[in-house]
């Protein structure tokens, strides 16, 4: 009454159903293509990262599922650096995204390793980012340049000089 069929692979198949009752019978064939789901499609937007020590400041990049309609992209942040795994700590480190939507990823340093470990200062660790069910299947490597929280200061400000004459500053910017 209700026939069922399950078919696993991406394919055109020919499917005959036949009925019968009191002694007669009828066949029908039609063609059914069994299609492979759209799949989500990937972008990681990214500026230059720097994580300044020891405050700790938090650089971020967005992943966006830029796929069809109604589509799932899991994905999945990882410290790709082998020296100590557990440097970079991440907000929202995995999950899954509907097409259309994005999410902020921030990177910081584990606070355990700021002060014991200063000769972080000055090297660059890695970042990947895996979307295994994406059509653009996407491992991409993110680099993070790990400063000084001084460097900070002078790219900001450069070096400041200058007198008091009253109840004004006269300032000299140095680059």
């Amino acid at each position: 009454m209700n026939p069922t069929a399950t078919y696993t692979a991406y394919r055109t198949y020919n499917v005959t159903l036949t009925a019968s009752a009191n002694g007669k019978s009828t066949s029908q064939t039609k063609q059914v293509v069994v299609v492979s789901p759209p799949l989500p499609e990937v972008t990681v937007i990214a500026t230059p990262m720097s994580i300044f020590l020891p405050n700790n400041c938090a650089p971020t990049f967005v992943i966006r599922s830029s796929g069809p309609a109604g589509t799932l992209l899991s994905y999945m942040v990882k410290n790709s650096t082998p020296l100590i795994p557990g440097q970079l700590v991440f907000t929202n480190p995995s999950g899954i995204l509907l097409a259309g939507s994005s999410v902020t990823i921030a990177v910081t340093v584990d606070p355990s390793y700021i002060y014991i470990s200063p000769s972080l200062v000055g090297t660059t660790l890695g970042i990947t980012v895996e979307t295994p069910n994406a059509f653009n299947t996407l491992q991409t490597f993110l680099s993070v340049e790990i400063r000084a929280m001084s460097e900070q200061a002078l790219n900001l400000l450069g070096i400041w000089g200058g007198t008091w004459t009253g109840n004004r500053l006269l300032l000299g910017l140095h680059f």
